[in-house]
């Protein structure tokens, strides 16, 4: 009889600590030499310091201050240097704040090596949020209904929402089989075939025979379907609310109002603020003042969103119409097609100046990413995106960052076209391999003497 009951009950106990360590995972100081160059937001949109302690909007003044003087000591160290350049950077999803930091530092050193000039070029400006895959799971299982965190009908309702995670999971079996099947054609052979309409920017011929079909490839494939045939669905099943929460993370971002509880409403996002503060120095298009309202010299301001982080730029583009950004650069965008036509497109209409920028992996890169000794389905995030966590009911519902998708669903309007450049990458040695390289600062080096104009022929 003991041992009967011990069972289960060591299971629910496992299953306790399992859920207590993503919840609790990662808690104590952060650390950065950088804070006068970046902002932290918490994982329901309100900004935090390193000590991870709340940022009431009434300081956040105080909070930014040290970033402005930045900006103003940049400004006054390029006079007479050049034309000055920030750069703000927001990362995408799957990523923790330690790691988020940890990229923050390999920038800020690669701008001293002398290697990379294109980024020395700039001021650089980090936007940091939790988007964390173990985090998005237990705030899926544990705290979040309806879009709020319950405290206390969040614990008590988890053993339901668990039970009908694991029912999706099964129930959605034969749709992910049949979606492993579709990206199997794509991944066992080069898709660039068919013609790209905008900018090549490969650093060796496309088709390298690193990526070409080769039979050890699709052996392995066929090796491992029985075990991708039991995990695909568990991550269709758990995946999609996961990924719903990391959207919600990416929203609250630039909420104008937080909204995380029942009880809590007040407050702003992160980005909200940091923009305020920035539109307040920027009295005039492309006009930076110091903080006696003194005009110091034009500013060019280039915004950079990898995957999940365009999402976000999506919002500052349609909530910030007033203020002139230079330059928008999409790395491997994790927003929609319709989502980037609605945000960018209008606002490039309306600043004939600014220029859009949208880089992708080769086509065959995107299908062929895989992990783990190819237990998992094939494909970038992106690939999982639109096969798995994102309800499709038309083209325009794919994300944009996919060169396919580009290639079959998107047209460049007419009188954009002198401004809107689309660039996917090649399969050579040195081209970007993995969705996650985007982060990397070589590729991040290559992306930016690109839309300097260099190395890449514009259409």
């Amino acid at each position: 009889m003991s041992t009967t009951y011990l069972k289960p009950r060591s299971l629910v106990l496992s299953g306790c600590m399992l859920l207590n360590f993503l919840v609790t995972a990662g808690c104590g100081s952060l650390h950065s030499s950088h804070a006068d160059q970046l902002v932290i937001a918490h994982k329901h949109g309100y900004p935090i310091n390193l000590e991870r302690q709340e940022v009431k909007a009434k300081d956040f003044a105080n909070y930014v201050k040290p970033i402005l003087e930045r900006i103003d000591q940049y400004m006054k160290s390029t006079a007479g240097k050049g034309a000055p350049r920030l750069l703000i950077h927001v990362h995408g999803g799957m990523n923790t704040y330690r790691g988020a930091l940890a990229r923050v530092d390999e920038l800020l050193l690669a701008q001293q090596d002398g290697r990379h000039e294109h980024l020395a070029k700039h001021h650089l400006l980090f936007v940091n949020w939790d988007s964390s895959l173990p985090t998005s799971v237990a705030d899926d299982l544990l705290t979040l209904r309806l879009g709020e965190e319950h405290p206390i009908w969040g614990p008590i309702s988890s053993p339901f929402i668990t039970a009908s995670r694991l029912a999706s999971s099964g129930f959605s079996t034969p749709q992910s089989l049949a979606v492993q099947l579709v990206n199997a054609r794509d991944a066992l052979w080069i898709r660039e075939s068919e013609p790209w309409p905008w900018s090549e920017c490969a650093l060796a011929p496309l088709g390298d025979t690193s990526d070409r079909w080769v039979p050890g490839n699709a052996a392995l494939f066929v090796t491992f379907y029985l075990i991708r045939a039991l995990t695909v669905p568990v991550i269709q099943g758990f995946g999609t609310p996961a990924w719903d929460t990391m959207k919600r993370r990416a929203e609250l971002v630039l909420a104008p109002r937080r909204g995380i509880s029942l009880a809590r409403r007040d407050g702003q996002g992160t980005a909200r603020l940091l923009l305020d503060a920035l539109r307040a120095r920027m009295k005039a298009p492309r006009k930076w003042h110091d903080e006696n309202g003194k005009e110091v010299g034009d500013l060019a301001i280039t915004l950079v969103g990898h995957s999940m982080g365009t999402m976000i730029l999506n919002n500052v583009l349609e909530d910030y119409t007033d203020l002139s950004f230079d330059r928008i650069v999409y790395l491997a965008a994790a927003a929609s097609i319709d989502d980037v036509r609605g945000a960018v497109l209008p606002y490039l209409r309306n600043h004939p100046e600014t220029k859009f920028w949208g880089f992708s992996l080769s086509e065959t890169r995107e299908a062929l990413e895989w992990d783990y000794f190819d237990m998992f389905d094939r494909g970038t995030l992106l690939v999982w995106i639109d096969h798995y966590f994102q309800r499709v009911n038309a083209p325009g519902d794919r994300v944009f960052g996919r060169g396919k998708e580009l290639r079959q669903y998107f047209e460049i309007p007419e009188e954009l076209r002198a401004r809107f450049f689309l660039v996917k990458f090649g399969n050579g040695r040195h081209d970007p391999k993995r969705h996650g390289d985007f982060s990397k600062t070589e590729i991040l080096e290559r992306v930016l003497q690109i839309v300097d104009g260099e190395g890449c022929p514009r259409r």
